[in-house]
């Protein structure tokens, strides 16, 4: 969507501000909780996001600082991105006729999906990340092997530590798995994401009646809404990852209900969105 990042960050809130802020979100997921009980395919979208979800935040959990972004954690980061996707998708063109019909509403869709055209940005930067963090190891594991079996060759011999030399230096001139750019990027769609969610509720509010009236309204604002929300959430746990990871088993502690619990899922997202 071209967002340009607030020049105020969250963390620089007033408490004020930040109070009504969190205000809103409660509003909103007590009217989410209470559209997942009239709608089973609500519901079961509810508890598909929040198993992903909770699986992402497990594993980024178990580990301590940058440690705890191993590969398994990162992978699940982008799986749950575009399966979320997917699952919204699905809804979406369950209802596409009702859509099509309502310029408000194919309005709100189309944001939402420009918006995530940037997060799978992200999920293709960082399989590539991962290739070369991959690879990189890869000289680590063969440069350990090779000294193992040349450790016992003779001094004299020309070809001891040859192999383990050559790793090293492989290694050495490998290209750093995880740019300036690619750290870029990541905050660039965490803020795209936030400013998303703002605009979902803001949408929402104005909308009130329309979304009462109408099942299709109720059904694609709420997904859309808790999957911005989810995607909100796990990008600024990947950022308290790195800060404070503390919060990371906070935020674990916090998401093992279902999102549709307003408490337990507002004060998640709190804790995420004021370490990032």
């Amino acid at each position: 969507m071209g967002c340009q990042p607030s020049e105020t960050k969250r963390g620089d809130q007033e408490p004020s501000s930040q109070a009504r802020t969190d205000s809103q979100f409660e509003a909103e997921f007590r009217s989410y909780k209470a559209a997942c009980g009239h709608d089973p395919a609500l519901q079961h979208f509810d508890e598909t996001l929040h198993e992903r979800a909770n699986r992402v935040i497990g594993t980024l959990a178990g580990g301590l600082g940058v440690q705890s972004l191993s590969f398994d954690s990162l992978k699940e980061i982008t799986g749950c991105l575009l399966e979320s996707n997917e699952e919204v998708a699905k809804i979406i063109l369950e209802s596409r006729k009702n859509i099509w019909k309502n310029p408000h509403l194919f309005s709100l869709v189309e944001e939402y999906f420009e918006n995530s055209k940037k997060a799978l940005d992200f999920c293709i930067a960082l399989q590539g990340c991962l290739n070369r963090a991959r690879n990189n190891q890869l000289f680590i594991q063969l440069a350990v092997k090779y000294f193992e079996e040349e450790v016992g060759l003779q001094a004299s011999d020309e070809k001891k530590f040859v192999k383990t030399l050559e790793e090293l230096r492989k290694f050495k001139a490998a290209e750093e798995p995880f740019t300036k750019q690619f750290f870029l990027l990541f905050d660039s769609v965490r803020r795209q994401q936030a400013l998303m969610l703002e605009k979902l509720l803001v949408r929402q509010r104005k909308l009130q009646k329309r979304l009462k009236s109408s099942k299709t309204w109720r059904r694609v604002s709420n997904v859309l809404f808790a999957a911005t929300f989810v995607s909100v959430l796990i990008f600024s746990v990947v950022a308290a990852a790195i800060a404070a990871p503390t919060v990371v088993i906070a935020l674990a502690g916090a998401m093992q209900v279902p999102i549709s619990s307003a408490g337990n899922g507002a004060t998640g997202f709190g804790i995420a969105t004021r370490m990032s």
